[in-house]
């Protein structure tokens, strides 16, 4: 704003606070005074300018007016036993977890009742994933191009509840923040122009514990550990069950904006509503958000002061990203032919084709590779030579046939060497043994 421009924000689920710290911002860049009125329209329209602010409820179309019915789910057992169920009756099913190797764990489970699922994640190397996600968008997307919707199941983690056009019969989902859950829920029955669905109703289960039962700080741990540290502000997340099943329902488009204020209408530090043996995790949770806070205004370019007024910050070699989160390592996947690394993905250009093989890996489990031998250290040369200079400190995760996948070597941070396993249906993962 202040530099002339503009920008356009769009969501599903803006809470209300957020929204307003936005036009406060855009307006403090117009350098006018900002004037608001808070609205529980939804969808809604606001406009902040120089002239004015003016916000238009947007009317919905008929055939994006529902209700959904929300049912808790108190086991993996009982997950395991509904989507099994579903898939057995003609349902398109997705189960919705909350990090890779909860989805991992669900699609073996699956499997041993009988249930061959399609499984998605961020741990693919990238080639696999797109051609992943162009299969569920061929089968679960408006038009069924592949005949095989019936009885399909997609297992997968935060991937399913955005960008993917697709819509199922079925979903069970694990507990998020109530945001998040919208937006999953958002591709069940999504297109409503569909029909002979094996079931009368559509139903939203989530795998949650139960809000009125807080014994210990323990609440969303004991259920979901992986969960838990995916979704620190256990807090946040208890609000959300507690807001979800009080309700029993989600309503679009005339519910949404109740469900979002009933979990975010809060200030940032007020945690009175929430059962005090959760307040700690979300005490750390915000604490770390604060850190985060601070970390980007150490980083901050004052605009109005131009290359004169902080130039250290300007000129620093300093890569200070955009996002923070749990640091990754990036690894690309390469096969050994007879005298060559080659990259695991094939592609026509070799460019697209190393690009296409990448694959992450949370730094906590790898930061690297081990040093390899002179022989296989001069194959791995040759391989990075056409590679442009930037790109040649990722790693190269050579990786041998293993029957119908692929193994290779990681080290971590103690330098300890640990095995991965690479399949082209489950992705990367590390060998326990």
């Amino acid at each position: 704003a202040a530099l002339g421009g503009s920008a356009i924000v769009l969501s599903a689920t803006l809470p209300e606070k957020q929204r307003a710290k936005l036009e406060t911002a855009f307006a403090r860049g117009l350098g006018v005074k900002h004037t608001r009125t808070a609205t529980m329209e939804y969808p809604l329209l606001t406009q902040v300018s120089r002239d004015n602010r003016t916000t238009d409820p947007l009317p919905s179309r008929d055939d994006r007016t529902r209700t959904l019915q929300v049912r808790r789910i108190t086991s993996f057992d009982e997950a395991a036993e509904h989507v099994s169920t579903m898939v057995a009756e003609g349902c398109a099913v997705a189960w919705i977890r909350n990090s890779v190797d909860d989805a991992i764990e669900a699609t073996a489970e699956l499997k041993k009742r009988g249930h061959e699922a399609v499984l998605l994640h961020a741990r693919f190397a990238m080639g696999d994933r797109l051609e992943i996600e162009q299969i569920v968008r061929d089968t679960l997307g408006r038009n069924d191009t592949t005949g095989k919707r019936r009885g399909f199941l997609i297992i997968g983690t935060q991937i399913l509840e955005q960008s993917l056009d697709y819509d199922v019969d079925a979903m069970v989902t694990d507990l998020a923040p109530i945001d998040l859950m919208i937006q999953r829920a958002g591709r069940l029955w999504r297109h409503t122009e569909r029909t002979g669905r094996p079931v009368p109703s559509s139903e939203l289960c989530v795998f949650s514990p139960d809000p009125a039962v807080v014994e210990n700080r323990d609440w969303y741990r004991t259920m979901s550990p992986r969960a838990a540290a995916v979704y620190g502000h256990h807090g946040l997340v208890w609000r959300s069950a507690k807001t979800l099943f009080e309700h029993g329902v989600i309503e679009t488009p005339g519910g949404v904006r109740g469900l979002v204020e009933s979990v975010y209408g809060f200030d940032t530090d007020d945690l009175e509503n929430v059962p005090e043996p959760l307040r700690q995790a979300s005490r750390d949770a915000m604490g770390k958000d604060g850190a985060a806070r601070s970390f980007a205004n150490a980083n901050l370019l004052k605009v109005q002061d131009g290359y004169g007024g902080n130039h250290a910050l300007w000129t620093s070699d300093t890569i200070t990203p955009t996002r923070l989160g749990d640091p990754v390592t990036v690894f690309r996947l390469g096969k050994v032919t007879v005298d060559a690394v080659v990259p695991y993905y094939a592609d026509d250009n070799p460019a697209r084709a190393w690009a296409l093989s990448e694959v992450s890996l949370s730094r906590k489990r790898a930061t690297g590779v081990p040093v390899p031998d002179r022989e296989r250290s001069a194959l791995i040369t040759a391989a990075k030579a056409s590679w442009p200079e930037w790109e040649c400190d990722m790693p190269l995760l050579v990786l041998e046939p293993d029957g119908e996948g692929w193994t290779g070597v990681v080290e971590n941070r103690d330098k300890a060497e640990l095995f991965v396993r690479y399949h082209k249906r489950e992705g990367l993962s590390l060998v326990t043994t």
